[in-house]
């Protein structure tokens, strides 16, 4: 009986700390970060993505691969709870979980739905909460900052991923006017790394300064150049534990080490190692080589004690490695060119790799940016979202798609930008990213690959020769009808900041956006003429075109017009009806038909082609729907 009673009481109080930790459960409200766990294992309902369970019951509706995986790789940190991941092109932060490396949630993604109700991904957003192209990351005091690119701020997140404060930072542009240049069409990278609550550093690739801003005080050094206080392509930067900023210089092959007030101090020479990617520890310093594909460690004199990696897709492998952090023993590799982050331990062992989607245009919209047209009126539209070239047929059909993935083989693309098809209907893509110029023949079969050259963006090919402009140095390489380099145009030659170009007959005329000129050289690039644009046309864009009267065409795309230049009246004429577009990003190409019967202008913030006769005339439009038979890709 005393058993049966012992029993008995044994019971009823497990049954009473059963119900207790019930009601804890029910009553105690879960973290913000367990409202999306994904668990990695394929759960009932899932099929091929991940979502932490049943997707009709805790994932909603529509699920799909990329909420789950990087579609970009940008930058990397890390808080006592989470990895952080920066997703520029979704315009999104993605937090993984510290120990078991699932992807818990995501800051900052705006989400729609279409007409038939799949969800789709958005273009970021100018609320507080949401970002437009996101560009850097980093923490301090378990507090997350990131550098929200497009809309101008700094956002201050918790440790639990709730907003804190938002810091505007729009009168950097006239310090930096590449700062709100788009990614993954004309920016370069911004490094960034906070010293304190209100004291931050950006490094800027592309104008080769350095940025502290302590407060609401604003101070810079650096121009481009090899002496001290001077850059070249300053990719990264870091906080030392020394209180000094150490700036990776990619072109310079060297790190430069600056006082926290900017004064310099010494050089790292790293001959032979291009760092992009920059974190320093108490006894060592990590970079990312984007020349040889790999990361090395060196102590703190700058002496190369080991190196890891190589170029390929492998788990182990990277392919333009841009961002490292060390943390606690822990060592994180932002490899962008594989979309991947890669994590070590600190005996440099692999502990696993978060990777996005093999095909990138997911969820993706048709983003047209170039566009040439060969002698029977095939239409070629590089899009450089989702790292593709697209052919049409001349009434707007899809006929091809070249790229799969975004890569660094023959027929794939990082990046594709400038298209120009010479008198064989060879087909030429400047393949940014990958440094290099590849070009198809007429049946698009991979012909050769121009490699000595760095961010290639708009071409021309006229007589046999090609010019390319490259972005990053902001010169024009011209080569001859076997592809060899033959000049090299630049400050010299008074080409400042060339953004499109278009050599026609005997002449070549470039835009220079440091002037708002038109510039016209003969073939030998002497400079013959200069045509200042008028003040109410706003930003110009990088292609050139000439309809069949002779005038020049070439957008305005703060007002999103054509724009016609008449040589002979010296005068500027205004077409087309695209719309108005409040948001930052605009970006309109244009150019004609070889017949010059034709004119067609890209949109890449509204997703389309247009095309129009030779009186201006809107014929038809290519908008990447079912129209076009694009909906397969998506």
């Amino acid at each position: 009986m005393k058993f049966n009673k012992n029993l008995k009481i044994a019971a009823i109080a497990i049954l009473i700390l059963i119900i207790a930790l019930m009601l804890v459960m029910v009553l105690v409200p879960k973290p913000k970060y367990l409202m999306h766990c994904y668990d990695g294992v394929l759960n009932s309902g899932e099929e091929d993505v991940d979502c932490g369970g049943p997707c009709e019951t805790e994932c909603g509706a529509h699920q799909y691969t990329f909420e789950a995986a990087p579609v970009s790789a940008t930058d990397i940190a890390v808080t006592t709870d989470f990895i952080l991941l920066l997703d520029e092109m979704r315009h999104r932060v993605m937090a993984f979980h510290k120990d078991s490396f699932s992807h818990i949630d995501s800051i900052g993604e705006t989400k729609g739905a279409d007409d038939a109700g799949n969800l789709m991904f958005n273009s970021g957003g100018l609320g507080n909460e949401t970002f437009i192209f996101p560009c850097s990351i980093d923490t301090y005091k378990d507090q997350v900052y990131v550098v929200d690119r497009m809309n101008q701020k700094i956002k201050v997140f918790s440790k639990d991923l709730d907003l804190v404060s938002v810091k505007d930072i729009s009168y950097l542009v006239a310090k930096i006017p590449s700062f709100i240049d788009a990614p993954g069409i004309d920016a370069g990278s911004i490094g960034f790394a906070v010293a304190g609550d209100e004291d931050f550093y950006l490094s800027d690739e592309l104008t080769n300064k350095i940025v502290h801003i302590p407060g609401d005080e604003v101070s810079t050094v650096g121009s481009s150049g090899k002496d001290q206080l001077e850059f070249s392509k300053p990719y990264d930067l870091d906080i030392g534990p020394d209180g000094n900023v150490y700036v990776a210089e990619y072109a310079n092959e060297r790190i430069q080490v600056l006082s926290p007030d900017l004064k310099f101090v010494k050089f790292i020479n790293l001959e032979g190692i291009m760092p992009k990617g920059i974190s320093v520890g108490e006894d060592k310093i990590l970079v990312t080589d984007g020349k040889n594909h790999q990361v090395v460690v060196l102590d703190m004199s700058g002496k190369v004690t080991s190196k890891f990696g190589s170029k390929g897709d492998s788990p182990t492998q990277f392919y333009i490695p841009t961002r490292v952090l060390l943390d606690n023993g822990m060592i994180y590799v932002v490899d962008s060119g594989n979309q991947k982050l890669a994590i070590y331990d600190n005996d440099q062992n692999l502990l696993t790799a978060i990777e996005g989607p093999k095909t990138e245009m997911m969820g993706a919209s048709f983003a047209p940016f170039f566009i040439a047209v060969s002698s029977n009126k095939d239409i070629f539209v590089s899009d450089p979202i989702s790292n593709k070239v697209l052919g049409f047929n001349a009434d707007g059909p899809l006929q091809v798609i070249m790229g799969e993935s975004r890569g660094y083989h023959n027929d794939q693309f990082n990046n594709p930008t400038g298209l120009a098809i010479d008198s064989n209907d060879n087909l030429y893509v400047s393949d940014k990213n990958n440094n290099r110029i590849q070009i198809f023949d007429k049946e698009l079969n991979y012909v050769t690959t121009i490699e000595d050259i760095y961010k290639p963006m708009c071409l021309s090919i006229n007589w046999g020769t090609l010019y390319a402009v490259e972005d990053d140095t902001k010169t024009i390489k011209i080569y001859n009808n076997a592809h060899e380099l033959i000049k090299t145009v630049g400050h010299l030659d008074g080409v400042i900041l060339p953004l499109g170009i278009l050599s026609v007959g005997d002449n070549v005329y470039m835009t220079d956006d440091a002037k708002r000129s038109i510039k016209i050289f003969d073939l030998e690039f002497n400079l013959l003429d200069e045509i200042m644009v008028p003040s109410d046309i706003g930003e110009l864009n990088e292609q050139l075109a000439m309809d069949k009267e002779g005038n020049l065409l070439f957008n305005d795309l703060s007002n999103r017009k054509t724009i016609s230049y008449n040589f002979d009246t010296k005068e500027f004429a205004k077409y087309g009806d695209f719309g108005t577009d409040p948001e930052p990003i605009q970006i309109m190409e244009v150019t004609v038909s070889p017949d010059k019967s034709t004119i067609y202008v890209t949109d890449i913030r509204k997703g389309r082609v247009k095309v129009f006769n030779d009186q201006y005339e809107e014929l038809f439009e290519i908008n990447g729907g079912k129209d076009n038979m694009l909906d397969t890709l998506i």
